[in-house]
């Protein structure tokens, strides 16, 4: 199950006045945050820039 289906599963249980559509946004903003970083991760492996280690 993808995080975004728990996310909206545990937000309509824990608050019905919160809309689904705002949980999905939430969502779709986690996974995009979430790929950012691993682009980032995978370009600093390929691309190590200088040791900041003494």
């Amino acid at each position: 199950m993808s995080a975004g289906a728990e996310l909206k599963r545990a937000g309509e249980a824990l608050e019905p006045s919160v809309t689904r559509h705002e949980y999905e946004v939430a969502a779709a903003h986690a996974r995009v945050v979430h790929e950012q970083r691993q682009k980032e991760l995978t370009k600093e492996r390929e691309y190590p820039g200088p040791s900041l280690e003494p």
